[in-house]
């Protein structure tokens, strides 16, 4: 947008988090707990909120070494590297993911013991297994404790109110464009940045049909994940980058559901759930 149509702004704050998944949770926990005044703006209603995350096997990778964890991601993407500032920021980060959510006192503990993949690979050994809240899969435990962390500090999260447009001021984002749960237009000017936490396009057609190129995929995950933030990131400049990437995975569809249900391993039956219509 130009300067002239992004005055008169409807709400300020410092830092505006789209999404409300665990990547929105824990990127408006961490704003907030640095002293920025947050708002997190979440399309969906009551009850079907929360992304893929709500509906996902809750669980992350237990990471003890993150000099192994780098070396298999290496491996794991030989022919089609990945830059090396994301493999050591990954392996480094991902090996802190149980310390912060005990750091938010949520009980975590060992949920699922799991080989690896590819256990020829060099580095393959730093995969044993998977973190859980309270040590279970599933449930919608991992989104519902960082929810509740959420609001615990007061955050303010609006749902029903999906962003539409970044605000682009000389070259800088300075807002966003979002339609409230009334349906009114809503305009937020951010101080200090937005943070995108939309989620994937898994549930978009078109946009599985030309980056992934298939047609009538199961969707596994939420309804919600139609594109939104990689649409508004594009408009506002931004370029995309591995769009040809995914994860497949054995499913079927069931009637009431708008989302398929998992079926790769024995274990996964009664954890991951579809989103109801």
């Amino acid at each position: 947008m130009s300067e002239s149509d992004s005055r008169g702004w409807d709400l300020e704050t410092d830092v505006v988090v789209l999404g409300f998944g665990a990547a929105g949770c824990s990127a408006a926990i961490t704003a907030h707990d640095a002293g920025a005044q947050v708002l997190v703006l979440e399309k969906m209603a009551a009850g079907r909120e929360g992304g893929s995350t709500r509906v996902s096997g809750a669980v992350w990778f237990d990471n003890r070494d993150p000099e192994r964890a780098a070396m298999y991601l290496r491996s794991l993407s030989a022919g089609r590297p990945v830059p090396e500032a994301v493999v050591q920021t990954w392996a480094r980060e991902t090996a802190r993911n149980t310390e912060w959510m005990e750091s938010l006192g949520i009980a975590v503990g060992s949920a699922v013991p799991a080989p690896p993949e590819y256990p020829e690979l060099e580095g393959s050994d730093v995969m044993t297994g998977w973190i859980g809240v309270d040590g279970k899969m599933g449930g919608g435990l991992l989104w519902a404790a960082l929810a509740e962390a959420v609001r615990s500090r007061g955050i303010e999260v609006r749902l029903q109110t999906p962003a539409r447009e970044l605000v682009v001021q000389d070259g800088v984002i300075t807002g966003v464009l979002a339609t409230a749960a009334d349906g009114s237009g809503l305009r937020i000017r951010a101080r200090r940045g937005i943070i995108l936490a939309t989620g994937g396009f898994e549930a978009d057609p078109a946009m599985v049909r030309d980056h992934l190129g298939l047609t009538d995929p199961v969707i596994w995950g939420t309804p919600a994940a139609t594109g939104d933030g990689h649409r508004m990131a594009i408009k506002a400049g931004a370029d995309l980058w591995h769009m040809a990437n995914m994860m497949t995975l054995p499913g079927l569809r069931a009637p009431g559901y708008e989302a398929g249900f998992y079926t790769a391993f024995p274990h996964s039956k009664g954890y991951y759930r579809a989103m109801p219509r």
